[in-house]
Formats: structure tokens, sequence, C-alpha cells
């Protein structure tokens, strides 16, 4: 009964996780007290603000931010089924693993800012190609941690289960997954930071519908206050996927442990 006391968490602490921001908040505090309002390149952050209301009424901004987090969503979805699952077989055969090392540094190695071009060239301008785009530059992270996660799970675990009588798919999610799962949210994390980056970047070069687009107009038109405000709001969002994927990872990881199962059966 004491351990479960101790162990327990005030509602309150969950609020620490927002103490990153606060350097940012007396950044921008300052910003606006010593900054000028109509300089050219460093407005004060109240006019980013006005910026992004104007984008709001006028440009559609709700209207880009979707097409980016459709973009962003699938194919995070992809790179987490497809480097995961490609990790998953890789780990278990160290001889695949050789096969396939150096395709897969080939394809690593390759800036996404090349892949663009090529992509456009051969498969068009278009939600697709993008998507591949983006799968393709950022699922490594995801499948080398899942493919070292593999690597690493004892041999005895399998032993058991085949002794166990356990069928293929029984031990995928009763032995692999919770196995691997934290070298799959390892990944994860990685790639959830690249990904947004990436598809910024080939909103830009494809211009196709998007927040990235909409960044590099106002860009192009010297909008420096709603540069800074797209800025502003797409730093926001990256740190609530921060967040979100923090709290999904420890409930995750919690109900994947030994002592959780455990406490199941």
């Amino acid at each position: 009964m004491s351990e479960k006391t101790t162990t327990r968490k005030s509602p309150w602490s969950r609020l620490l996780i927002l103490r990153g921001a606060v350097p940012l908040l007396v950044l921008l505090v300052f910003w606006q007290i010593f900054g000028t309002r109509n300089s050219i390149t460093f407005p004060t952050p109240i006019t980013w603000f006005e910026a992004l209301y104007r984008l709001y009424n006028q440009y559609n901004l709700m209207s880009a931010l979707g097409s980016t987090g459709i973009v962003f969503s699938i194919s995070l979805l992809f790179v987490t089924l497809i480097g995961a699952s490609t990790g998953m077989l890789l780990g278990a055969s160290a001889r695949l693993m050789r096969i396939a090392t150096p395709t897969m540094d080939f394809f690593r190695a390759l800036p996404s800012a090349v892949i663009v071009p090529a992509a456009s060239l051969v498969l068009g301008v278009s939600l697709r190609s993008n998507i591949i785009v983006i799968v393709v530059s950022i699922m490594w992270p995801v499948l080398l941690n899942t493919a070292s996660a593999m690597h690493q799970v004892p041999r005895v675990r399998f032993e058991m289960a085949r002794s166990l009588g356990l069928k293929p798919l029984a031990r995928l999610f009763k032995v692999v997954l919770p196995s691997v799962s934290a070298g799959i949210f390892t990944g994860v994390r990685i790639a959830v930071s690249v990904s947004m980056v990436v598809t910024l970047v080939v909103e830009m070069f494809t211009g196709t519908k998007g927040i990235g687009n909409l960044l590099y107009t106002r860009q192009q038109l010297y909008d420096s206050a709603g540069v800074w405000g797209i800025l502003l709001l797409i730093g926001l969002i990256g740190y609530l996927l921060n967040i979100a994927l923090n709290l999904l990872e420890a409930k995750v990881l919690h109900n994947t442990s030994p002592e959780h199962r455990s406490k199941i059966k």
C-alpha cells in the first residue's frame, strides 16, 4: 500500500512538462518590450499574432495547416508500419541485415532535397509523391532502432514461446512487440521531428498546398511578421506533438512492461 502511495503522482505534476516553454516565453516578453514593431527583419511578437490572424482570415491558414497535417500524419503512419515491420525482419536475421545494409546506407545518405526533384519527375507533383518522399527520407530511425532492439531480444524468449505452442501471430503480439516497443518509440521520436521539417521542405519545393508553401510565400513577399508567426506556430505544434508522444510512450511502455503483465496475469 505504501509503495503505491509513494509512486502516485500529483495531477499538478503533469504541468511540469510545460516548463520547457518558460525560456521561450521570457525571450518573447523581452523581445516585445525592447524590440521595434515595424522592423523589417525582427518585428515584435505582437505583430506575429496580428499576421497570423490576417492569414487566418485572408489566406486560409487553417486549410494549409490541415493539408500539412494530413500529409504529416499519413507519412508518419507509413513510416512507423514500414520501419517497424522491416526492422523486426532484419533484426531477426543477421544475414539479411548484412545484405540490406549497403542499400539502406545509400538511401539514408540521400538528402530529402535531392529526392524531391527525382520523385516529382517519376511520380509527378501529388499527395502520393509527397508522402513517398517523406517516408523514404525519415523511416530510417524507426527501421534501425527497431532492428537493433530486435537483435537484442534474448533468444530464450522465442524458445519459450515455441515450447508453449504460441502461434506466430500470438508470438508477435505477446513476445516480439513488447520486446521492441522501446526501440520503435525511440525511432518514432526522432522521425516526428524530422518528418515535420521534411514535410515543410517538400511543400516548399513542390508548391503544393500546405503550411510550408505558405511560409515560403510570405518570405517571398517580405512579410517578416507572417514568417515569424508561422515559425512560432510550427514550433508550438512540434512541442505539443512531443508532449503527446511522451505521454503515449509512457503509457504503452508501462502496459508492456513485465511488472504490468504480471499484474494482469
